[in-house]
């Protein structure tokens, strides 16, 4: 190595002793290593888990406003969180415009999202939520039972296979 390579300096002191002036399958085997060890670490087993995600594009329909969006999810995200416990995560997401909205749902199970989907058609709030929203693309992501797959054809949703990974 000529003088014209860097040396290491304390900035890069991290890169220079794990990735510095090492040949590139060495770096992928010191790469693969340690996110090996983390994951054995962390107990995480790749592509393991039951949990499923929702994900969708919304529309906010013509008369609507984001004060419009913000009230009713006010309602919505309290009707979900006192009657669905299978329900973990549940956030809307609006636009600088406020003409558009994503959604992330996370469930533990395929069930969780089947009752979600059921105590939502079920209910009044979802004339609300079909007055206020037009649904646009719908994935659904993870761990999916056969039943939530065939309740999904209704919606036109694109279901994903996880295939690496973990969900949270």
């Amino acid at each position: 190595y000529g003088s014209h390579r860097r040396p290491c300096i304390p900035r890069h002191a991290t890169y220079c002793l794990t990735f510095g002036r090492r040949s590139p399958a060495m770096k992928i085997a010191i790469f693969a290593l340690v996110a090996l060890t983390s994951c054995t670490t962390l107990g995480v087993k790749n592509n393991s888990g039951k949990k499923v995600v929702g994900l969708a594009e919304l529309s906010v329909n013509e008369g609507y406003d984001s004060k419009d969006v913000e009230e009713f999810l006010v309602r919505f995200t309290k009707f979900v969180k006192e009657t669905e416990p299978g329900t973990y995560d549940f956030g809307y997401f609006i636009s600088a415009d406020g003409k558009s909205v994503n959604l992330v749902e996370k469930y533990y199970t395929s069930d969780d999202f089947l009752h979600h989907l059921n105590n939502f058609e079920s209910n009044p709030i979802s004339e609300d939520f079909l007055a206020i929203f037009t649904i646009g693309k719908i994935i659904v992501a993870g761990n999916v039972s056969d039943e939530l797959r065939e309740k999904f054809k209704g919606y036109g949703a694109e279901i994903r296979a996880q295939v690496g990974g973990w969900i949270d």
